[in-house]
């Protein structure tokens, strides 16, 4: 017979055996063995088993021809079994161990079951005997020795096992706190009644709760808890910010709010055209920064939940950021501040990116500088080379900042110190928006500020001109535009204001549009006309933008795309809306480009008809 044939007819057996070879590797297990334990090369042994194996195995020779010894193994069925195993040596230096289930073995399988719990818990268990020898532990234990080697610690009394930790210098810090920490260590762990805290080599911190035995041995719990404080913490500030944000958020949206509606009631008096032209571009102006802290704090909340996507569309800087520094520079000539604004690189040449999100880093760097400049200049210097991407500059003679300030600029919620909101005002959200948007898109921003004397951010935006492709990707979306032309609109909206400026809206696009004011008239319209695009308010009364949809889809089927207009913005009640078969959604308020994207959006994904 061939020791393949042999090898064969073992694990064919129901009979308790295994084979090794000369080396001691495994060559296989009878039926009747891996029916029993656990379906692996270790047979279901832990290390501790697998050691006395390899012991007993080494111990074969002329001398000691038969070893025996009892393991433990982890059974197919997820329990434990007890075998007493008697080993051999066969022909060539195989190694033939011939098993039986032990009687009585119920203390070897109470203790495996010990050992599985100890090294399940999550905090590092320690057991020493009566005579302070280590006899029990988990991984978790050895947290202390990760990076350096392990020593062989089964056996060794605590004052043994200390003092190595301290040569070894894993007592991060105990030279410096206490010349007799060695000491003090080992005397808290004889009393075994506190606890006790030590830092680790990666600088964590663990508690360490030991308690005395009624046998006389000692047990250690070592519960790390530096990162919990640490996350704990950080909750703690981040709910004092945001209370602090909120405190004073009523102020930056009420100031704009007043302005809208006393200017509306002074117009209402005011017979004079000019001075209703001049109280129209209050209202305007104040309009504008009420929406520009609402969309703040959503992109914010877009941020928190890793929402917030960047475009790839190409755009030219030059025409983005133009109309942004013009206003700024009507702003800072009525502080009496100059702005200068320095053009370089290659005119009108085109890069890929989010043209909204690069003018936004623009838009509120430069807003900081003029507003927190009271004399002097704000100088802006915009490359747009061939070679390097869109590289912008920002310097002010304003009030600086220390190293302190500029490093919480990007924190949301805070500004660099608590009494600006109070003298100069803002949400303290801008610069968060920034860093996230720097992040997105590889860039990177420096900082250089000094109290008293200015500020000056260098932002690098590494976006690579836009290709042929991408032209004719541009041109693609302009025949799209002009395919909107002529589509027939639908839009249910109770808000006459809302309808007006959709209708508005939808019509400079070239869309014709039919107007309902409710849910109801919506699904009658839509029933009995066709239309290429549906625009539905959710909350309506009578029937909402939801239950218009279904109906709809009830009683026709096949739908045209169908677009939910609603205040509700933030992720979560977006992604509702595309769980209630929305197509699209268009966030209250927007404007005419918010518009003509979405619609552009879905009609492109939209299934042929």
């Amino acid at each position: 017979m061939t020791d393949t044939d042999q090898l064969r007819a073992l694990r064919a057996s129901t009979d308790l055996l295994a084979i090794w070879d000369e080396n001691g590797d495994f060559l296989g297990a009878s039926a009747g063995v891996m029916a029993l334990v656990s379906d692996d090369p270790l047979l279901g042994l832990a290390t501790e088993g697998w050691t006395q194996l390899a012991a007993a195995r080494a111990r074969l020779d002329a001398t000691h021809p038969v070893q025996r010894l009892r393991l433990v193994h982890a059974t197919a069925g997820g329990g434990w079994a007890a075998l007493d195993w008697c080993l051999c040596t066969a022909v060539g230096g195989i190694v033939i161990g011939q098993a039986v289930q032990a009687e009585g073995a119920h203390d070897e399988v109470k203790a495996a079951l010990l050992r599985e719990a100890i090294g399940a818990l999550p905090d590092g268990f320690a057991l020493f005997d009566p005579d302070d020898r280590l006899v029990l532990w988990n991984a978790r234990y050895l947290q202390i020795f990760e990076g350096h080697p392990t020593p062989r610690l089964e056996g060794m009394r605590f004052d043994d096992i200390a003092q190595l930790c301290f040569d070894m210098g894993l007592y991060r810090g105990a030279e410096r706190l206490d010349p007799d920490y060695l000491t003090r260590r080992i005397s808290a762990h004889r009393r075994a009644d506190g606890d006790l805290v030590q830092e680790l080599p990666d600088g964590t911190v663990e508690i360490i709760k030991e308690r005395r035995l009624p046998s006389g041995g000692i047990v250690g719990i070592h519960a790390v808890v530096t990162r919990l404080a640490q996350d704990h913490k950080a909750a703690v500030e981040a709910s004092a910010a945001k209370s602090a944000f909120l405190s004073h958020m009523s102020h930056e949206i009420r100031t704009p709010l007043t302005g809208i509606l006393g200017m509306i009631d002074l117009m209402s008096e005011e017979p004079d055209p000019n001075r209703q032209t001049e109280m129209l571009e209050t209202i305007r102006a104040s309009g504008r920064t009420l929406l520009g802290i609402v969309n703040d704090v959503l992109d914010v909340a877009k941020i928190e939940a890793g929402r917030l996507r960047l475009e790839s569309i190409p755009f030219t800087p030059d025409d983005v950021l133009r109309p942004i520094l013009m206003r700024h520079d009507y702003q800072a000539h009525g502080k009496g501040l100059a702005l200068d604004v320095i053009w370089e690189g290659t005119p009108g040449l085109r890069r890929l990116g989010d043209p909204l999100r690069v003018g936004q880093v623009v838009d509120n760097l430069v807003s900081n500088a003029v507003k927190f400049t009271e004399r002097g200049v704000v100088r802006i210097t915009i490359a747009n080379q061939e070679e390097g991407g869109l590289v912008i500059e920002v310097q002010d003679s304003g009030i600086g900042m220390t190293a302190e300030q500029v490093a919480q600029l990007s924190a949301p919620f805070q500004q660099a110190d608590a009494t600006i909101a109070r003298r100069f005002g803002g949400t303290g959200l801008g610069m968060a928006i920034v860093g996230h948007i720097l992040r997105a898109c590889g860039g990177g921003m420096t900082v250089d500020s000094a109290p008293g004397i200015g500020t000056r951010f260098r932002v690098v935006l590494p976006l690579p001109r836009a290709v042929d492709a991408q032209d004719a990707l541009e041109a693609r979306r302009d025949q799209q535009r002009k395919s909107l032309r002529g589509m027939r609109a639908l839009v249910a909206d109770d808000n006459f204001v809302n309808r007006e400026i959709l209708g508005g809206f939808l019509t400079k696009l070239g869309l014709q549009c039919t107007m309902v004011e409710d849910g109801v008239r919506a699904v009658e319209a839509a029933v009995s006309e066709d239309f290429d695009i549906i625009l539905l308010d959710i909350s309506m009364p009578r029937m909402s933008g939801v239950e218009a949809l279904q109906e709809m889809r009830r009683q026709r089927g096949r739908m045209p795309p169908v677009l939910a207009v609603t205040a509700f913005a933030m992720a979560d009640q977006v992604q509702e809306m595309r769980r209630q078969g929305f197509d699209g959604h268009l966030g209250k308020p927007f404007s005419r480009v918010d518009l003509e994207a979405e619609l552009l959006r879905v009609l492109e994904a939209a299934p042929a008809p």
